[in-house]
């Protein structure tokens, strides 16, 4: 088991991969993994973490957390902001603002097959003009939004399961971009995706479904192309579209015990 103090230099080891299946606990783990990923800009390979258990304890602000959704400084267990990441088959939580924070335009970073978990925030961010793969995982239990995306950033966001989150599974907001595709969207207590603030994402083929809000919710200049969606058994609207949204919908589902599609 290492340690987290050692870990920015096993990362840059010639392999630059790290398996190991070790608890890694930190006061602020993105202090050491920030700092590994930056070693890797301007190489060609990737740092690979994977089969780790990570366990952050930073404290969460209310006012800084409201800044990491809406794209600005935050907290967060781990930060990416520069180099090349694969985070593969990791089990992640933290009392943070965010538990993964990806950043900046260039920033090459993949999360593949992860647990992303019971964080005091939102489960990842993704903003200032990142354009990570987010595929095949479980973002849960969060107190915030499953995943945000802000400030012009365009993840691919493919076959995850977005669960039990306080707020939203997915907020798309501040002319955030972006492919989110074959999710799994469930059980989120105020809607299953949000889009607001110029955002303009492409929302194809997912399940948003049983959520003890509203299926999917456009409003404030939100935009948005949502086809092939399945919207079921929400226990508000399965589609809400206010005043000054203007998205596209073609071709998709909307099943509900009692309302359907709600505008405003």
């Amino acid at each position: 088991s290492a340690s987290a103090d050692s870990f920015p230099s096993v990362c840059t080891a010639a392999r630059r991969t790290c398996r190991s299946g070790s608890v890694m606990r930190s006061r602020n783990l993105s202090m050491w993994l920030c700092s590994a990923v930056s070693m890797g800009a301007g190489l060609s390979e990737m740092v690979h973490l994977s089969d780790i258990t990570m366990v952050a304890r930073v404290l969460a602000d209310s006012e800084v957390s409201r800044s990491c959704r809406e794209g600005g400084g935050c907290d967060c267990s781990i930060d990416i902001s520069a180099g090349s990441l694969l985070l593969e088959n990791c089990d992640i939580s933290g009392q943070s603002d965010a538990v993964v924070r990806i950043h900046n335009a260039g920033t090459r970073a993949q999360l593949k097959g992860n647990i992303i978990h019971d964080c005091t925030g939102a489960g990842v961010v993704v903003c200032a003009s990142a354009a990570p793969l987010i595929s095949n995982n479980d973002i849960c239990a969060h107190q915030l939004d499953g995943l945000v995306i802000s400030t012009g950033a365009a993840p691919s966001v493919l076959g995850n399961r977005i669960y039990n989150c306080k707020t939203t599974g997915i907020l798309a907001n501040s002319a955030g971009l972006g492919v989110i595709e074959n999710n799994d969207i469930r059980g989120n207590a105020i809607a299953g995706i949000v889009v607001c603030d110029r955002a303009n994402p492409k929302v194809l083929n997912n399940k948003v479904r049983e959520g003890l809000g509203k299926g999917i919710d456009v409003y404030d200049r939100g935009l948005g192309h949502f086809e092939g969606n399945e919207i079921a058994h929400n226990a508000m609207d399965g589609i809400v579209i206010k005043t000054s949204a203007n998205p596209v919908f073609r071709a998709n589902t909307v099943r509900s015990e009692e309302r359907r599609v709600g505008k405003e």
